[in-house]
């Protein structure tokens, strides 16, 4: 019986974190998958969350589709990845000296597929994207489908409004 008020601090702090973590895995949309938000799109296919504490409230901008011919940032299915550094210009990061002004927040349909002629056919999207927050680098890269290039981590640090995780 002398133990049972320790026993019972034990038990607090483990839900405490369980509860903590969960929740703080689960800000904004999708499903939990072992800690990890995920936002899934018709397929079966998901992608992770790259967020990490409050997801900030998006801006409706218009891209075009075309920006992306020859990047990673679209998948076969015409997605653009959860995660792309942005220009202000709206176009994706390519080479050195540029600065991230938003990222995409979610998987968004933009195209049919990812090649160049179904990219040219898309019309002009309006897109969710964020200015700001705190954002896992690993989880931008597992989106992806590779490890962010150099010109791409000096992008998002320039743009001091954005933290990587």
């Amino acid at each position: 019986m002398r133990y049972l008020p320790v026993f019972l601090l034990l038990v607090c702090i483990a839900l405490f974190a369980f509860v903590d973590g969960a929740t703080a895995s689960l800000v904004g949309t999708g499903t939990l998958l072992g800690y990890v938000a995920v936002t899934s799109k018709p397929g079966g296919s998901f992608y992770r969350s790259i967020w990490y504490g409050a997801v900030p409230v998006p801006l409706p901008l218009r891209i075009d589709p075309s920006n992306f011919k020859g990047s990673s940032f679209v998948d076969s299915d015409g997605y653009l990845k959860a995660g792309t550094p942005l220009q202000a210009n709206l176009q994706p990061i390519f080479d050195a000296g540029q600065t991230v002004k938003y990222l995409v927040p979610n998987v968004t349909k933009i195209a049919e597929g990812n090649t160049d002629a179904q990219l040219d056919a898309s019309p002009n999207q309006d897109v969710g994207l964020v200015t700001e927050g705190t954002v896992i680098q690993s989880n931008i890269e597992w989106n992806v489908g590779r490890v962010l290039n150099a010109n791409e981590l000096a992008a998002i640090a320039a743009n001091n409004k954005f933290v990587l995780f």
